[in-house]
């Protein structure tokens, strides 16, 4: 199944009658899965938006990369009055590129080239490509196009033609230029406070941010109201941490971000302080005079903590090279404001729900909570946005609390959360307290808060809940779903193995029916299952692999014969899955698999052998000795040293929720580090050079393993989602992390 990598982005337009507002930006259009857009695109650029005081829609001779995967081909659309930047324009589409790594294709490195201007509004033909008389070149070397303004808006006001020289000259450029007619000065935007980077270091007061900023904006910096955050990003070819400071000046907004490269001793002495007290002092310079100013945070020191652990574990799955920091910030260091500072797609206000009054509100903040806890989501809010963590907890438990007064089951990501916080002692208390609220609610007469099919669902979710928890089955249960008395689970239907196959090959049934199989709320046969699964996409494949790991070791035999599946994604899966399972039968053929697997999911063996800890350096060792001499033998020796790795790195504690997220797993004790420092001394030369490159790529592992693969992204953004879908559904952050 093809992905659509069509992709837009947010910026700001100026119009010629002076207003600046948000416009949506085509950065990436995927003709395959969007040939019309592709079209619009081509013939009114890359643009989207209409003016809010005149009405007049943005159009104007943008950058955009037209993408063909079926062709393999990726072609950068410019401005013919652009050709002078086209250095500049090729290194910004590799900027874009590292920020949507998983999408990346070899064939995307190098575009070719076309060079177009827009056609005249209303004169040319389709597919003309003619200047218009009337396009006024802008500072970014774009043609903005004054288009007519939208029915039923009166257009603007006579505009002197001097004004109109300026029109669509983008906010960030045009911001402090001065006026082209005295007799007339055009109505321009406030000053911006611009995007910076900053220098940050730990003094002997605390943490300092240096920033060198021109007089003017120096100014406007030193009267700016400052708020400041941690920050991890994400998704930029390297964890980005550090410090964000936002200014605000005139309804302008700014950006301050100073970094430090989290694999750094100075990064844990920084953060270390952060977390101690959120405190900075933003030192700004220019000329001859500097000012400095303190900004204080007591809230984000849980935050502080959850980021620079984060970015540790993120580093620790050995997938980003030691040279890709610098080039990360440097893509950030060229993005704006508006790039730097978009609003978030979900987000959440401190003190929200206080009180859930009624079960409406209660099902209303459940599905709010179940949105912004997925993981995309939550990142997002605690480590760029700095929504306070402890505030987020607090919420949590408020939603969760008021969700079970009312009889309403939490989603499954917080099932586990419910005990955690001692709403229930375990299952069956939940079960009983959720029972006896939804009696309560429903009382003699009826439901008096939820609609009757709403309420019928509230009892399928607390049914849901006995059935895969293996709790007997209320009677209260029983009676309002009208199933059978015996008080366990209902009588599972059985699906002929024909139409079961049949029914597995309709996209729009196979993944709610495979579901209820594995699951155990319909009889069918597991194999028909995993053989579909051949064909899932790639979302629906991450949705059963928790329902498959819960299979135990019934499942094993059929996840073994999935190592050799056809397709990478599956056979990743199967991996991961065997190495959460602990079963012994799998060591050998994960062993044997992991010399001789043709893609990067070979790193997803390898921390499944480690899973197992000392008890697979026997196999290892064996087939060590086994390749040495084949052509495949410097490969093999590679992959065996990463799981000798994998097994050394599971020594000390277990590690802190948020680093257990990142890493895909928990610590383990210290005897695979023993028992790989013991090999080091084997007396067979081998192994035991095998063992001390192991134990010397402990925390360089990004340097001395690199993936040897042209999709490891694709492989290794795979590998994340499948641990978080399978191992923590929803984000770990405690209030003592």
């Amino acid at each position: 199944m093809t992905t659509d990598v069509t992709w837009s982005d947010s910026t700001i337009f100026s119009c010629p009658c002076g207003a600046s507002y948000s416009v949506s930006v085509w950065r990436w259009v995927d003709v395959v899965a969007r040939p019309e857009l592709a079209e619009t695109v081509l013939a009114g650029g890359p643009y989207e938006g209409e003016c809010h005081v005149c009405g007049r829609t943005a159009r104007a001779a943008g950058t955009w990369l037209r993408v063909d995967p079926m062709a393999e081909l990726a072609t950068l659309v410019m401005s013919r009055a652009r050709r002078g930047e086209i250095i500049a324009e090729l290194r910004r589409h590799l900027e874009l590129l590292e920020r949507r790594p998983e999408h990346v294709r070899a064939w995307m490195l190098q575009p070719s080239l076309e060079f177009i201007e827009l056609a005249p509004v209303g004169g040319a033909s389709k597919g003309s490509r003619v200047i218009d008389p009337v396009l006024a070149p802008a500072h970014s070397g774009e043609l903005i196009v004054d288009l007519e303004p939208s029915h039923g808006r009166s257009r603007p006001l006579h505009v002197d033609p001097d004004v109109a020289l300026y029109a669509g000259i983008p906010q960030m450029i045009s911001s402090d230029r001065g006026s082209p007619s005295r007799r007339h000065p055009p109505s321009l935007p406030p000053p911006t406070l611009g995007a910076h980077l900053a220098d940050i270091e730990l003094g002997p007061r605390g943490i300092v941010a240096t920033v060198a900023l021109g007089s003017d904006q120096r100014a406007r910096w030193e009267a700016a109201k400052l708020v400041a955050r941690p920050i991890l990003l994400r998704g930029r070819g390297y964890p980005l941490l550090g410090v964000r400071i936002v200014g605000a000046y005139m309804g302008q907004q700014g950006c301050i971000d100073g970094l430090v490269d989290a694999a750094t001793p100075q990064a844990e002495a920084l953060f270390d302080a952060l977390s101690q007290t959120f405190k900075l002092f933003l030192n700004t310079r220019g000329g001859s005079r500097e000012l400095e100013r303190e900004i204080s945070e007591p809230d984000l020191v849980s935050n502080a903590r959850l980021c620079i652990q984060s970015a540790q574990g993120l580093l620790g799955r050995g997938e980003y090279s030691a040279h890709a920091f610098p080039r990360a910030v440097q893509g950030l260091a060229a993005e704006t404001v508006a790039e730097r500072l978009p609003a978030p797609p979900i987000t959440l206000s401190k003190g929200a729900y206080a009180y859930v009054i009624g079960a409406h509100e209660a099902v209303r903040a459940l599905e709010h909570l179940d949105r912004v806890s997925r993981k995309e989501h939550l990142t997002r809010l605690l480590e760029v946005e700095g929504f306070p963590v402890e505030e987020y907890e607090s919420l949590r438990h408020r939603v969760l609390a008021g969700a079970l007064e009312h009889g309403l089951v939490a989603p499954r990501r917080f099932w586990k959360r419910v005990l955690s916080l001692g709403l229930a002692t375990d299952w069956a208390d939940y079960a009983a307290k959720l029972v006896s609220a939804r009696l309560e609610q429903q009382g003699e007469e009826g439901d008096l808060d939820l609609e009757p099919e709403a309420a019928r669902e509230a009892w399928e979710g607390i049914l849901e809940l006995c059935e895969r928890k293996g709790v007997p089955t209320p009677a209260a249960v029983v009676t309002a779903l009208g199933l059978d008395d015996s008080g366990g689970p209902r009588p599972r239907q059985t699906a002929a193995s024909e139409d079961l196959r049949a029914r597995l090959r309709d996209p729009d049934l196979r993944l709610k029916l495979a579901s209820d199989i594995v699951a155990g709320r319909l009889g069918g046969d597991l194999d028909l299952v995993l053989d579909a699964m051949e064909q899932f996409g790639i979302d629906e494949l991450l949705a059963i692999l928790a329902d498959l790991s819960e299979l135990g070791p019934r499942i094993v035999p059929r996840l073994l014969s999935k190592l050799d599946s056809p397709r990478r994604e599956l056979r990743q899966s199967a991996a991961i899955l065997l190495g959460i399972s602990g079963d012994a039968r799998a060591l050998d053929p994960l062993v044997e698999h992991l010399v001789q697997e043709p893609s990067a999911a070979w790193l997803d063996m390898a921390r499944a052998i480690g899973a197992f800890g000392p008890v697979a350096l026997r196999g290892l060792c064996h087939t060590l000795r086994r390749v040495s001499g084949t052509a495949h033998e410097a490969e093999a020796r590679q992959r065996i040293t990463r799981a000798f790795a994998e097994i050394a790195s599971k020594d000390g504690p277990p590690a802190q929720p948020a680093a257990a997220l990142a890493m895909g797993g928990e610590g383990q004790d210290a005897s695979g580090r023993h028992a790989v420092e013991a090999l080091a001394e084997a007396s067979d030369p081998v192994v035991a050079a095998t063992a001390r490159r192991a134990l010397a790529t402990l925390h360089d592992m990004d340097v001395s393993l690199d993936v040897p693969d042209e999709h490891g992204g694709d492989v290794r953004a795979f590998a994340q989602r499948a641990y978080e879908a399978i191992m923590v559904p929803e984000v770990e952050v405690e209030a003592e992390v």
